[in-house]
């Protein structure tokens, strides 16, 4: 996490053989209050400050779909795109 130029690294070991399996993204406004809260709660020397969904199995849009924040259903649904069907 670069707090001072608001972005985070994103690991994906898919990819490691291309781009050296790392990238930096830009961190959204809107999110900064949650990560900051996050890192405030997290143990001292914790390496991830989100640590529920670490596990590689689970389908995050599936359960948020599922179990939307209150009052974010109907906003989430629009936001994130349902995948294209493959015939």
């Amino acid at each position: 996490m670069n707090w001072g130029r608001g972005r985070f690294r994103v690991v994906a070991p898919k990819t490691e053989h291309q781009d050296g399996g790392e990238r930096w993204v830009p961190l959204f406004p809107e999110l900064r209050p949650f990560l900051e809260e996050a890192f405030e709660r997290a143990a001292p020397g914790a390496a991830f400050v989100v640590t529920r969904w670490r596990e590689t199995e689970k389908n995050l849009r599936t359960g948020l779909l599922r179990n939307p924040p209150p009052g974010r259903a109907q906003a989430l649904a629009a936001a994130v795109p349902e995948p294209p069907l493959v015939a």
